[in-house]
């Protein structure tokens, strides 16, 4: 397909503002069918009086979900759209980008077509870059938190992966036959079939899967259709395929490795449960929850659980990485949840109870239930407890008096300072600290110069506590280029694979069925607060680190470790602080781990190389060799063989520890007469000895700090005083206890001695005046800490609560 000309109408098209409660809406001319595209731009108004003779009634319309090509340097190269003006009689030009513009095209190509009729689609549809003035920074402020009414308000979404070839057309044929169970088998067996997975794979790798707006564009959709091309298939037979090739994927491996084709690789096809479009396609029906119309009845992920489990998805604009998910979150968007109304219904609102801080009861106006008042209806038993505004004035009148507690969509603030909001909000609505330990955030560039206008950051670097999405679980590659090719058959390799290049987090994640630890009891995070760049915390350092015993890159165990952990002959069993810190004491879906994992971590370390021998002292103690050879999990997983107790292990210690480090901590002895004793546990790579592990109140895992000025604050690496020096105010620890008053997450303090005078029980926290300057290292796994232990071991140990100035 040839070019179309740059410039077609003398003159570019100038947007006009928007009135209060109107959206833009394209309708393509289908009658010119020449390669420039025309069409007309107008504003509709989406509540409106039918009564009044002024209101035009609501068109139905479609929604297109696409891909952005890069900007390029020149408008003057870009095809364009030609908008008619009605009240000027006069078309005017709007550059578009080329995978737009070949969508626009082959949308118009179908609306003549007898499945566009039969489907009642009409000629109007909502595109993003072109219904929102990309120029105008107050016009994307109010369009974007309206994107996800507007897109379940549309007949269907129609998703453009791009143009048509060989492999995406055998690709799109091979979803159509596995709609058939009769040919599932041959599938799944026959190795002809294996250029089919392939080319099912590819489309999954499309550019569209990676962009972060599509989560709410497909979530919100009552209705999706695949466009690639001339060619279509439903969201929900796309949907079906990849389900089934995830789910199949072992059996399909299996055939693949037996052509030979794949000897070196594990996973020819990359992890294509974790990938982009597998994510996109679990995910979809667990953010909504809908009526059988398609309605909204209730968002059910808070903006913590979406920032956390979407971060594999790409953003262009900083900003998008909170924008692009804010409406789709249950806690944080801008105002009241409230989809687009057609000009001829009104809205009716249901009261919903809900519980304020206090623990008591209030009513609230949301979220609303639509109902369509426009024909005499009969209400039933439950429409009595409807409110129903009697005009639209009531309507907007009642929408003002809610209070709005929303993140604001502000494309000209800082990153750091949209970062601060969100984290504000998590820490006050959760009260709790976990999200620190997530890589969520975006990286801080000091030129913004794809924005429009163009910004100037005020930071270089985020804080600490900020961690970078650049540092998550799995991330592209491209490092798998081997292509399959059989006689008459050629399917070029994958541009790019997913692969695990970090561990899991040991946070789990939010909203999760089952949180893995409580390293922090049931303290809540109620006095942590953010001043400037800095976040204050509370909480107890556990210790310092003293060894640093390396790190396990891509899952290959130092011999180092063993040493550490004290165990180095195979021919006896594991201890217990060995492999249960091996999978951080966790087994498959956060579980407690399955007592077989002791038997399956010997059988792990028995297939790997042979350890020197183990010598014994006189007393019979066993004297561990320094030197020895490491294991390398990946590559035991990888060979095949064993039984599935072995493989749970080993995919259970890979996710794990992947790229972390073993520590021991310091030695401290809590009685006299007592041997001395360490902590031993896993922390991210960047730790370093004479870094503190810690334990923050609000936070279900311990965390690596590293000191800024330990001497200027006058304080041990313990976080007591020295010796011989008194704290400035009297301190008190605090203990995981309810409170008299009966209020469940309440810290009491206990009865403590002050220079040996007794002092009575408060019920208040009394935070101490100590307190020192650090930076955040990562979470951290510490075996025997994990559950609450630290209030009876500080109380033993007297060790106070410290106030963490985290920058």
């Amino acid at each position: 397909m040839s070019r179309p000309r740059a410039v077609d109408a003398p003159t570019a098209y100038a947007y006009k503002d928007l009135g209060n409660g109107e959206i833009r809406l394209l309708e393509l001319d289908c009658k010119d069918q020449r390669e420039h595209l025309t069409g007309t731009l107008r504003h509709w108004q989406t509540l409106c009086d039918p009564d009044k003779p002024s209101c035009a009634p609501f068109p139905s319309y479609t929604a297109l979900s696409h891909h952005w090509d890069p900007k390029p340097e020149a408008e003057d190269v870009l095809p364009t759209l030609l908008l008619y003006d009605e009240t000027e009689h006069k078309s005017y030009a709007l550059p578009l980008r080329p995978s737009l513009h070949a969508a626009l095209l082959a949308i118009r190509g179908r609306m003549k077509t007898e499945e566009w009729k039969r489907k009642t689609w009409t000629t109007h549809i909502w595109v993003d870059a072109i219904c929102i003035n990309q120029r105008s920074s107050s016009d994307k402020d109010k369009q974007l938190g309206k994107m996800g009414d507007i897109y379940n308000e549309a007949q269907a979404v129609i998703i453009w992966l791009g143009e048509l070839d060989d492999d995406t057309l055998r690709g799109i044929k091979f979803i159509r036959s596995l709609q058939k169970l009769k040919l599932l088998q041959d599938f799944l067996t026959l190795e002809r079939h294996i250029a089919d997975w392939r080319c099912l794979v590819m489309l999954t790798r499309k550019p569209w899967f990676q962009r972060l707006w599509i989560v709410q564009e497909i979530a919100a959709a009552r209705d999706a259709v695949v466009l690639v091309g001339d060619q279509s298939v439903s969201w929900d037979d796309f949907a079906s395929a990849l389900s089934i090739l995830v789910s199949q994927f072992e059996q399909v491996r299996t055939m693949i490795g037996k052509t030979g084709y794949f000897a070196r690789y594990r996973d020819p096809f990359g992890e294509v449960k974790l990938s982009a479009a597998n994510v996109l396609v679990e995910t979809r029906n667990r953010l909504l929850r809908k009526k059988a119309d398609g309605d909204i009845a209730e968002h059910l992920k808070t903006l913590e659980a979406l920032l956390t489990s979407l971060s594999m998805f790409e953003v262009t604009e900083q900003h998008d990485i909170v924008y692009a998910i804010l409406w789709l979150s249950s806690d944080a968007s801008q105002g009241v949840k409230k989809a687009y109304t057609r000009a001829h219904s009104y809205t009716m609102r249901t009261p919903r109870h809900e519980d304020n801080r206090n623990g008591h009861k209030r009513d609230s106006l949301a979220p609303y239930t639509y109902v369509s008042t426009s024909l005499p209806r009969r209400l039933s038993l439950s429409d009595q407890f409807l409110s129903v505004p009697a005009t639209i004035a009531e309507q907007k009148q009642a929408d003002e008096r809610l209070k709005d507690t929303g993140i604001k969509i502000n494309y000209e603030q800082t990153v750091f300072e949209l970062c601060k909001q969100v984290l504000t909000h998590i820490i006050e609505t959760t009260q709790r600290l976990d999200i620190i330990c997530f890589h969520w955030a975006p990286q801080p560039r000091l030129h913004d110069l794809d924005a429009t206008p163009p910004r100037h950051h005020d930071e270089v670097e985020h804080p600490s506590w900020l961690l970078y999405t650049q540092r998550n679980t799995y991330e592209s590659s491209s490092k798998v280029t081997v292509s399959i090719q059989e006689p008459g058959d050629s399917v070029p390799a994958l541009s790019e694979t997913v692969r695990r290049v970090n561990a899991d987090p040991l946070i789990g994640m939010p909203g999760s069925k089952r949180r893995p630890y409580l390293a922090c009891g049931r303290t809540r995070a109620a006095s942590a607060k953010i001043e400037g760049r800095t976040l204050h915390a509370y909480g107890y350092i556990l210790n310092a680190i003293d060894v640093d015993a390396g790190v396990a890159s891509d899952a290959i165990v130092p011999w180092k470790w063993r040493v550490e952990l004290e165990w180095t002959d195979n021919n006896i069993s594991p201890p217990d602080q060995f492999w249960r810190t091996l999978v951080a004491d966790k087994g498959p879906d956060d579980e407690p781990p399955p007592p077989r994992f002791r038997l399956a971590c010997k059988w792990a370390f028995e297939l790997g190389p042979k350890p020197p021998a183990t010598k014994r002292k006189s007393d019979g103690s066993c004297r561990h060799n320094p030197i020895g050879p490491n294991l390398n999990l990946e590559k035991i997983r990888n060979q095949g063989d064993g039984e599935a107790p072995l493989k749970e292990f080993l995919d259970c210690a890979i996710a794990t520890v992947w790229n972390r480090k073993l520590f021991r901590t310091e030695q401290y002895q809590e009685h006299m007469g007592q041997a001395k004793s360490s902590f031993i546990g896993l922390g991210p790579e960047q730790l370093q000895r004479g870094d503190v592990v810690c334990i923050l109140w609000g936070c279900a895992v311990p965390v690596v700090l590293r000191p800024a000025a330990k001497a200027s604050q006058g304080l041990n690496v313990n976080g007591n005083h020295p010796a011989g020096e008194i704290s400035p105010t009297p301190v008190i620890n605090v203990v995981d206890e309810p409170s008299s008053h009966g209020t469940e997450n309440a810290l009491r303090p206990r009865q403590v001695s002050d220079k040996g005078k007794s002092r009575p029980n408060l019920n208040v926290r009394v935070i101490p005046d100590v307190h020192e300057d650090y930076t955040f290292v990562g979470e951290c796994y510490v075996h025997g800490m994990m559950n609450g232990e630290i209030f009876n071991w500080a109380e033993r140990n007297g060790r106070d609560v410290q106030d963490f100035r985290i920058h």
